[in-house]
C-alpha cells in the first residue's frame, strides 16, 4: 500500500533523493562494465590456465559481484524515487551506512590487492565518489537541527536518528 510520509518533504529530503536517484542510475553502466569482463579480459584463454576449482570460484564471484552491484543499485534507484514522489521510504537510514561502508572497503583493498601505482589511484578516484555521496544523503536525510517554525525538537525524536 502507498501511503504519503507523515513529515513534509524538505529541502534536504529532496536533495537526498535526487543523490540517491543518481547513484542508482549510475550502477547500471557499472553493471554493464562487469558483465564485459569475460570479453575485456579474455577469460576464455585466460583463465584456462586455473585450476578447475579455482575458475569455478572466480566465475561464481564474479556472477555474485554483479548481482550484489545491481541489487544495491535497484535498491538505492528505488528508494531516490520513493523518497523524490513522497512516498514512505523503504529503507531504513541506517543501510545508507552499510552501503558506504562497502564501497569504503572496497576502496581500502584496491591498493593492497593492485599495489601502489596509476591503475589503483585511478580507481581509487573513480570510486571515491559513490561512499562521498552516500554519505551526503545519510546526512541529509538525518534530523535537522532546527525546525523551520523556529520549534526544536519535532526533527530530533531519538527514534528516528538512524531511520
Amino acid at each position: 500500500m502507498r501511503t504519503k510520509t507523515s513529515f513534509p518533504d524538505s529541502e534536504r529530503t529532496g536533495q537526498a533523493a535526487w543523490i540517491l536517484t543518481a547513484l542508482g542510475v549510475v550502477h547500471i553502466p557499472l553493471i554493464a562494465f562487469h558483465l564485459a569482463f569475460p570479453t575485456l579480459f579474455q577469460w576464455g584463454t585466460e583463465l584456462s590456465v586455473l585450476a578447475p576449482d579455482n575458475r569455478n570460484l572466480l566465475w561464481a564471484m564474479h556472477l555474485c559481484g554483479i548481482f550484489w552491484l545491481g541489487s544495491m543499485g535497484a535498491a538505492t534507484l528505488m528508494e531516490g524515487w520513493r523518497r523524490r514522489t513522497g512516498l514512505d521510504e523503504a529503507m531504513p537510514r541506517a543501510f545508507w551506512i552499510w552501503v558506504a561502508g562497502f564501497w569504503l572497503f572496497r576502496i581500502g583493498i584496491q591498493i593492497p590487492i593492485e599495489g601502489l601505482g596509476p591503475q589503483s589511484l585511478a580507481m581509487v578516484a573513480l570510486l571515491l565518489p559513490f561512499p562521498a555521496l552516500y554519505l551526503v544523503a545519510w546526512k541529509k536525510l538525518g534530523p535537522e537541527t532546527f525546525e523551520t517554525r523556529g520549534f526544536v525538537g519535532a526533527r530530533l525524536r531519538p527514534e528516528s536518528w538512524l531511520r
